[in-house]
């Protein structure tokens, strides 16, 4: 019957008794399946990250924030990352300060989660927003 329709024969439940069977395109069926996972896991939250250095103007630290504070009001969680290069690395302390003082700079409902990280010449803290 399936085969005379253009169909197939899908079993759908098949440890109950008798096994439930069902006449369908398995292709677009399967098609249908591999679309909402995709959609499933687009929708996920992830880390965004934004890197600062310490010679950042006093206007791109604001717009850097505003970014900061829509991303978290989204719901993502963000990556501060402050990057020094050369003879910047004998300011290490510098960067500790600045990043331990960002999350106060933030007006809003806002914790960091953990410590902050050196990396290299990375040095990085994750924001997240209270609930």
């Amino acid at each position: 019957m399936a085969h005379q329709r253009g169909y197939d024969l899908v079993e759908v439940a098949g440890s109950s008794f008798p096994p439930v069977c069902r006449l369908l395109d398995f292709g677009k069926y399967k098609y249908k399946l591999d679309k909402e996972e995709r959609k499933s896991k687009a929708k996920t939250l992830g880390v965004k990250e934004l890197r600062f250095k310490l010679t950042i103007e006093p206007h791109d630290l604001e717009v850097k924030k505003a970014k900061i504070k829509q991303f978290l009001n989204k719901g993502h969680k963000v990556k501060v990352t402050l990057i020094l290069k050369g003879r910047e690395m004998a300011y290490k302390q510098k960067a500790y300060e600045f990043l331990s003082n960002f999350p106060k700079s933030l007006e809003g409902n806002f914790a960091v989660e953990g410590n902050i990280k050196k990396l290299g010449n990375r040095f990085s803290t994750t924001l997240v927003k209270k609930s």
